[in-house]
């Protein structure tokens, strides 16, 4: 015995479901950019300043499928302002005495160390919680 059949609109729901897969990740790829942005504003707007240059430093990199996002800057003394710094003591290196080009200061000082101004990770702790209603949202009826 044998059983022939046909299945009618396979195509179009092939077709369907790559077009439903597009949409979802041009959602989430918006919600992703939209809440790294915020991000940005965000830190810039807690950023302490001094000179300005950390506040403008401050970036969005997106990877290229825009599905995740970095934030934040190259700058090496970010981390210091961020989580501050504990006492330490700073010895010459090749100078014979430390100097910041007005006072002069000995072989060694003890500086006491600073205190932590955040800005990048209380912005962040502020937008995620919007960033994930957004994202359950978006992808409420995907099983």
């Amino acid at each position: 015995m044998k059983l022939d059949f046909e299945l009618k609109g396979l195509e179009a729901l092939i077709n369907n479901i790559k077009d439903y897969e597009i949409n979802k990740k041009t959602d989430v790829s918006k919600i992703v950019k939209d809440t790294a942005m915020k991000i940005q504003a965000n830190a810039k707007q807690k950023t302490p300043v001094k000179s300005g240059t950390l506040k403008r430093s401050i970036c969005v990199d997106l990877s290229t499928d825009e599905m995740s996002a970095e934030i934040g800057t190259s700058l090496e003394y970010a981390a210091h302002v961020e989580f501050g710094t504990a006492p330490r003591t700073i010895s010459v290196n090749e100078a014979n005495v430390l100097s910041d080009g007005k006072q002069f200061f000995g072989k060694e000082v003890k500086h006491p160390g600073s205190k932590s101004q955040p800005f990048l990770f209380p912005a962040y702790e502020q937008e995620i919680p919007e960033y994930k209603s957004k994202l359950a949202e978006a992808l409420r009826d995907v099983k």
